[in-house]
């Protein structure tokens, strides 16, 4: 059996415990390109809104924050904080292309959560956007960030072409499977 972690955090858990682990993780970075438009979003989260993705600890940003997802159940509060903070909110599921298209859209994409948001991490630097994780709990979503800044690389997207593309996460699952 092969457990494939997300992030290194995760991985050496895993490899510490004896499981046979390999780090495989990756966003299409065909799809989630740098693109010139009006970058008109100050500051974007793209997330459900629930208590551990923390919309409350940023919705203080007020209209320069915009942010996108289902409310889960638990979630009410985390909206509501944003809605009364005059937050542009947007509620529902969204086609990739919506979600795109509001990477292109952002100047800054800020990052609260406990725990999570690694995809949204690559998703954004594929769009050459290095995101702001706020939470020092966060952990597995910092390794990225440490990673790239570790890498003497220019650009957040020329990390993920280098070490997170569709390409290399396919490559190492593949890889793997052989072994």
């Amino acid at each position: 059996d092969i457990v494939f972690c997300e992030s290194s955090v995760i991985y050496e858990e895993c490899r510490m415990r004896g499981v046979h682990a390999v780090k495989a993780f990756g966003t299409d970075d065909t799809y989630f390109t740098p693109k010139k438009v009006k970058r008109d979003i100050e500051y974007f989260y793209p997330a459900t809104f629930s208590p551990w993705k923390l919309q409350s600890e940023i919705c203080h940003l007020g209209k320069a924050l915009t942010c996108i997802g289902t409310i889960q159940p638990d979630g009410a509060g985390e909206h509501q904080a944003c809605v009364d903070a005059g937050v542009n909110v947007d509620v529902g599921y969204f086609p990739p292309e919506k979600i795109r298209e509001y990477y292109r859209r952002s100047k800054e994409v800020i990052i609260p959560a406990i725990h999570g948001s690694e995809r949204t991490v690559l998703e954004a630097m594929s769009c050459d956007i290095l995101p702001q994780v706020i939470n020092p709990k966060n952990r597995r979503t910092l390794t990225y960030i440490q990673e790239f800044r570790k890498s003497g690389l220019l650009s957040p997207r020329e990390f993920i072409k280098k070490n997170y593309s569709a390409k290399k996460y396919a490559d190492i699952i593949i890889k793997s499977m052989e072994d």
